[in-house]
């Protein structure tokens, strides 16, 4: 039983990250072709789950974004420049957690 439910939640897991990773994708690709009302909707998903993405899952959104961000003039008007530097926000966030749980273990 305790197998089977080890098998649930890394196949929840995995599944989870997968409609994240096409939800940036779906993102990424409505931005291009400039429709931004449908980018609109997708953005404010995902900036709603930033919090509940694992690290890796940020660190491809990191990737993938700056791919097209860094392509374009850097403008807070850009959908797509603000995902960017508030997937960027949320990284140096849980650094600067995981830096503070090290510095209070160690002392």
């Amino acid at each position: 039983m305790l197998a089977f439910c080890g098998y649930q939640v890394s196949t929840q897991f995995a599944a989870n990250e997968a409609r994240h990773a096409d939800l940036r994708d779906s993102f990424i690709h409505l931005w291009a072709k400039h429709e931004s009302a449908a980018a609109q909707k997708l953005y404010v998903e995902l900036i709603g789950g930033l919090a509940k993405q694992s690290n890796n899952s940020l660190i491809a959104d990191q990737k993938r974004a700056a791919l097209f961000a860094s392509t374009r003039n850097a403008s807070y008007d850009d959908l797509l420049w603000r995902y960017y530097c508030s997937v960027n926000k949320e990284l140096e966030k849980r650094h600067k957690d995981v830096v503070a749980l090290n510095n209070k273990g160690g002392k």
